[in-house]
C-alpha cells in the first residue's frame, strides 16, 4: 500500500500543457490530450533561442554541481539502476508534452514517452498491492531476477490486478513494442517507417483532425495512458489491504 500523497502532485496534470503554440488534439479514454506539432519547442526569435539554450545549460550545470557537492559530502553517486527509476519532477510532469516535442529525435521521444507509461504502470500496480517494505518490493520489481522488472511483466501484472481490461492491455503492449524497436534497433529508425506507423495507428484512440504526425499521435497516447494510470493510482492509494494470514 502506498499513500495518496505519493501521487497527489501529479494526479491531475500529466498532460497539462502551456497554451502558446499550435496544438494537435487527441481523444483517448475520455481525456483530451494536446501536444505541440513539430519537434522543437524553442522560441523563434534569436533572443528567445539564446535564453532557451542558456536555461538548458544552467540546468545541466546545476545537476553537475549537485553531483559534485554530494560526492564531497561522501554521498554515493546515483547508480544507473536508480537513474532509470527516477520519477519526473512536478514541473517536468506537467510539461512532459513540451519536453517530448523538444526532443530532436524520434528515438529519444519514443523511449521517454514509453518510459513515463511504464513508471505510471508501476505506481498504479503498487497502489493496489500490500507494502512489505522496500527490500522485499525490490525483489519484485528491481532485482536481476525480479518477476515484474520488465515492462511486459508489469503489463501482465496490471491486468491480473484488475486495473484494466483487454483494450488497455493491447494498447500498453503496442506502446511497449514500439518502444522496444527504438530502444533495441542498432540502425537509425523513425516514426515514418511503415511498420512503426502501422503499429501506432492500431492503438486505441480516436483519429486526430487533419494530418497528424505519427510521432505526435504516439506521444499523445502515451501521455493519456499515463494520466489514466496515475488517476487510478491516486484513487487506490492509501487504502489498507487486510492480510488473511500473518
Amino acid at each position: 500500500m502506498i499513500s495518496k500523497s505519493t501521487f497527489s502532485y501529479c494526479s491531475f496534470g500529466p498532460v497539462k500543457l502551456q497554451e502558446r503554440r499550435k496544438r494537435s488534439t487527441l481523444r483517448f479514454g475520455g481525456f483530451v490530450v494536446r501536444l505541440s506539432m513539430g519537434k522543437s519547442r524553442v522560441p523563434k526569435s534569436d533572443r528567445q533561442k539564446a535564453d532557451f539554450r542558456r536555461q538548458k545549460e544552467v540546468r545541466r550545470q546545476s545537476e553537475k554541481d549537485r553531483s559534485a557537492h554530494e560526492a564531497l559530502r561522501g554521498k554515493k553517486m546515483a547508480t544507473l539502476s536508480s537513474l532509470s527509476r527516477e520519477l519526473p519532477t512536478e514541473d517536468e510532469l506537467f510539461n512532459f508534452g513540451d519536453i517530448l516535442s523538444a526532443e530532436p529525435s524520434d528515438r529519444s521521444a519514443a523511449i521517454m514517452a514509453a518510459g513515463l507509461v511504464e513508471q505510471a504502470l508501476y505506481v498504479a500496480a503498487t497502489s493496489r498491492m500490500a507494502d512489505p517494505g522496500p527490500a522485499i518490493r525490490n525483489t519484485w520489481f528491481e532485482d536481476a531476477n525480479a518477476p515484474f522488472a520488465t515492462f511486459a511483466a508489469k503489463i501482465k501484472l496490471g491486468r491480473a490486478l484488475g486495473i484494466y481490461g483487454p483494450k488497455m492491455d493491447k494498447t500498453l503492449c503496442r506502446i511497449k513494442d514500439v518502444r522496444n524497436v527504438f530502444a533495441h534497433r542498432s540502425t537509425p529508425i523513425d516514426f515514418t517507417h511503415p511498420s512503426v506507423e502501422a503499429a501506432v495507428m492500431k492503438m486505441n484512440s480516436q483519429p486526430m483532425t487533419g494530418s497528424t504526425p505519427v510521432r505526435t499521435r504516439y506521444c499523445a497516447i502515451c501521455l493519456a495512458t499515463t494520466k489514466l494510470l496515475i488517476k487510478d493510482a491516486f484513487e487506490q492509494g492509501g487504502k489498507e489491504i487486510a492480510l488473511s494470514f500473518p
